[in-house]
């Protein structure tokens, strides 16, 4: 090749349009055109295909993970939880709108859940088109492995240059594979509405975590009350400078730590004036004011318009007084609002309008829910019926 470009340089300028053609010529009857164009175009398809195949099995295992993790209808036989794979599979395929669950797999989507309905999966490869190997045991979780489907049918990336080489004339194609694992459970950190209750207060509400409403379906709150009346709760304002000294062995959560009567409620600091806090475990401020702040009163009124759920913090001690009280953080729980009555701020309840408060009370009304929360954080705070969903694999 040396000896070739000197011989073409020597023969001048005027000969400057045949090099190229020259050039070109012994290019390609030397295989290393189709060598460049095989490594940038054929292996570019099959990152571009994986690309698709790992954002369809990322919202697959997503989508299988917030169906069992809420006991939707989607979770409630192996054969739902792989259409719904499937389907999520499909939607990212942006090159031709299908792919596939991975055939070569007796059981694609698999992974460990409460009611035993997934399969367990398979040890993993640790290759970059796997899953890494399943977590600690208890862990709920759910893995899906996509792999390539074209339109006509065939299970196989189809090359356009590669076949080409030599030595590669009965190359067919590759089949490209993803996988990717999202799990369910308790949060330990999350974003949360700036109201919280003690631990006890929601045990006595849920029979300790056993009973809890289901999600409202109606928007109309005309509807409900015959149904979530027996449900609904009244959560008065709680002070934080309350005299401990008050508790008493009168069967309701008021001890020396948790300065809680029943069905009481407290504010949580709130410095950015949201009505939205992060909480991440240990403990978190308390707010002293009673009335209820204009983003917390837009919040509130929303809630209880649309029957959308909020997410409260729950405490198991409180300490301090004032400026300086502290709540000992104990896991999230789902709750729906079903009426308020707060300093210049009130609608009525909903669900029992026997339960409204009057005159100087401070009260928020409604039930809790067994749900999924949409929202990032980290899963492994107490189990109070609220879920996150995260990818971790």
């Amino acid at each position: 090749m040396r000896r070739l470009m000197r011989a073409l340089h020597h023969r001048g300028p005027a000969n400057d349009r045949g090099v190229v053609g020259v050039l070109v010529g012994v290019l390609i009857s030397g295989g290393v055109l189709l060598g460049f164009a095989a490594l940038v175009v054929d292996v570019g398809k099959i990152y571009g295909e994986r690309a698709y195949l790992q954002n369809g099995a990322d919202a697959g295992a997503l989508a299988v993970a917030q169906a069992c993790a809420s006991q939707q209808p989607e979770c409630s036989t192996l054969l739902g939880a792989e259409n719904t794979a499937k389907r999520y599979a499909d939607e990212n395929a942006t090159d031709d709108g299908v792919s596939a669950l991975d055939s070569d797999l007796t059981f694609p989507v698999c992974g460990d859940d409460d009611l035993g309905l997934l399969p367990p999966c398979p040890a993993s490869t640790e290759t970059i088109t796997d899953c890494p190997p399943a977590p600690s045991s208890g862990a709920e979780y759910v893995d899906v492995h996509t792999a390539t489907r074209t339109d006509d049918g065939s299970t196989l990336l189809p090359p356009v240059f590669a076949r080409t080489l030599l030595g590669n004339e009965d190359y067919d194609g590759k089949k490209v594979r993803a996988c990717a694992r999202a799990q369910w459970g308790p949060p330990k950190t999350a974003n949360t509405i700036a109201v919280t209750i003690s631990t006890c207060e929601w045990k006595q509400a849920t029979s300790d975590g056993t009973v809890f409403a289901p999600y409202p379906l109606d928007p109309n709150p005309a509807t409900d009350p015959l149904f979530y009346g027996p449900f609904d709760r009244v959560l008065r304002l709680h002070d934080p400078q309350e005299d401990s000294s008050t508790a008493g062995d009168d069967g309701s959560c008021q001890d020396d730590k948790a300065v809680d009567g029943p069905g009481q409620f407290g504010w949580v600091d709130d410095p950015d004036s949201t009505c939205s806090v992060f909480i991440d475990g240990g403990t978190y401020s308390s707010d002293t004011g009673a009335p209820a702040s204009q983003a917390c009163k837009e919040l509130l009124h929303k809630a209880w318009t649309e029957h959308t759920p909020v997410y409260i913090p729950l405490y198991s001690e409180v300490h301090g007084t004032g400026t300086n009280g502290t709540y000992t953080f104990d896991g999230f729980a789902g709750f729906i609002v079903t009426g308020y009555h707060l300093p210049g701020f009130k609608e009525s309840d909903w669900a029992d309008p026997s339960n409204d408060c009057k005159g100087p009370e401070k009260c928020i009304n409604g039930f809790f829910i067994d749900t999924t929360m949409p929202s990032t954080g980290t899963i492994g705070g107490p189990d109070r019926g609220l879920d996150i969903v995260v990818l971790t694999g």
